[in-house]
């Protein structure tokens, strides 16, 4: 979906369940799960009734469920692009190594009038984490497949896991809104290089993703 959306498809990878717990086995201690992630999957139920590998697309509910399977990402995300956005971010952020600190600020334009009150949450990710994942289409132990690579694995938060208010009231064409946050570079992260902060403009009542934009705090 990567290669046919580029940037316009922004993804966030939650390790969040049963599956996402260390096993006793040596291959799998690593421990991607963050309390982040958990209370995100507990809001939103995220596999239940449709399994895994389950998603979200813009926290879009259809047939009547939030969590989408594999198979629907790909006409979910579609329809989704199709919309026309109602507001833009625009980002900017710094780290500073010998504090290990994250500055990121914010910009939202509205770029049309809208009844809709806002939430803005950003969280931190990390690319390019080396593991051992296990594909269950293989039988035996061609299963276990090393050196696998996890994108986009959610680490943290700058502002909790559903954020803050951004809007409490209607929005004109043209109103611009600007936050700013500092966190400390979560504990688990390995290396800065790979991380980036994902914001997330929402809608306070329907958590439904009104625009997201992205940015490396190294660049």
């Amino acid at each position: 979906m990567k290669d046919t959306y580029g940037k316009r498809l922004i993804s966030m990878e939650l390790h969040v369940g049963n599956f996402a717990t260390p096993k006793a086995d040596v291959r799998y201690t690593t421990d991607y799960r963050t309390p982040i992630g958990d209370a995100i999957n507990a809001q939103f139920s995220i596999s239940s009734g449709i399994g895994v590998p389950a998603g979200l697309v813009n926290r879009y509910v259809g047939n009547g469920l939030r969590g989408k399977t594999k198979d629907e990402w790909r006409s979910v995300a579609a329809q989704q692009l199709a919309r026309t956005a109602i507001a833009r971010i625009d980002l900017e952020a710094s780290y500073t190594e010998s504090s290990k600190q994250i500055k990121l600020e914010a910009s939202t334009e509205f770029l049309d009038t809208t009844s809709l009150t806002t939430k803005m949450v950003a969280y931190i990710v990390e690319d390019s984490l080396v593991g051992w994942q296990t594909d269950y289409r293989r039988t035996g132990d061609e299963q276990h497949v090393a050196n696998f690579v996890h994108r986009h694995v959610l680490r943290g938060s700058m502002n909790a896991a559903f954020g803050e208010d951004l809007t409490t009231d209607s929005s004109q064409k043209g109103r611009k809104v600007s936050k700013s946050w500092t966190a400390a570079l979560p504990a688990n992260v390995k290396e800065p290089k790979h991380v980036s902060v994902i914001v997330v403009l929402y809608d306070a009542v329907s958590f439904e993703v009104i625009n997201v934009n992205e940015v490396e705090i190294l660049h």
